[in-house]
């Protein structure tokens, strides 16, 4: 039987019929402003809630503070889980600025994209986390010195993460209709976008893949709202023209 964990997001466990498959590598990708960062902060406190350890890792160098600020709108939100041990706060950042400064470029692990990797490996034997958030992964692909590069790290990465007996949900952008190598190297996508409905634009959730389970692969209409994001439980309409090449 194949083991589950809630996503701790209303609406999303009865669509992927039970969860996340658990271990397992989730990408979230998405267009700014649909709420991945809220959606990876809701699946970490569901798990601090029952007393599954979580790691949330920034790439991007904002201070704790500054990311858990906005969160404290939400009623989900428990800041005391980032202070007792239960989430971990890890910021990768400092290892990306240093590839820009290291002046040993023969060595791939100075500095480089695969430092970034070894880093996270070491932060997870560390912690031992059952719940991971990177957000984002998008930054490791801007500092990488060639498409190779991050090919080759994005394959180690992957390849690490399904040995962690975590559940890891990896932040990544949206580019239309490109896709991307994490979408074929994760276990389970799910994409947040926006779709035009008459003279309204709405956010709309859709899990495009998810290994070893069914699930449902409709467009749903996503909302959020002081208690977070939530889902409509039924397909969502009118969205012409919006969703071609997701289909």
């Amino acid at each position: 039987m194949v083991e589950r964990i809630s996503s701790g997001i209303s609406g999303l466990d009865e669509i992927t019929h039970g969860g996340f498959v658990f271990p397992s590598v989730v990408y979230l990708l998405g267009e700014p402003g649909t709420g991945k960062t809220t959606f990876g902060m809701q699946f970490l406190v569901e798990g601090a809630r029952k007393n599954e350890k979580g790691m949330y890792v920034t790439t991007i160098g904002d201070p704790e503070k500054i990311v858990l600020q906005p969160m404290k709108r939400f009623s989900f939100f428990e800041e005391r889980y980032f202070y007792d041990g239960s989430i971990i706060y890890e910021d990768l950042s400092v290892i990306l600025e240093a590839k820009q400064s290291s002046n040993e470029q023969t060595n791939k692990y100075n500095g480089s994209v695969y430092a970034i990797v070894e880093e996270l490996k070491n932060m997870v034997q560390e912690h031992s986390p059952k719940r991971i958030v990177i957000d984002s992964i998008t930054p490791l692909s801007l500092r990488s010195r060639n498409l190779s590069e991050y090919r080759s790290a994005l394959y180690d990465l992957f390849a690490s993460m399904r040995r962690w007996n975590s559940v890891v949900i990896v932040v990544g952008e949206a580019r239309g209709k490109e896709i991307r190598s994490e979408q074929y190297l994760a276990d389970a996508v799910v994409h947040l976008g926006y779709y035009t409905r008459g003279i309204e634009t709405l956010k709309f959730i859709r899990v495009l893949k998810m290994r070893e389970v069914a699930h449902d692969t409709h467009i749903h209409t996503l909302t959020i709202s002081r208690a977070g994001i939530s889902l409509s439980p039924f397909p969502a309409i009118g969205f012409g023209g919006m969703m071609q090449g997701w289909e």
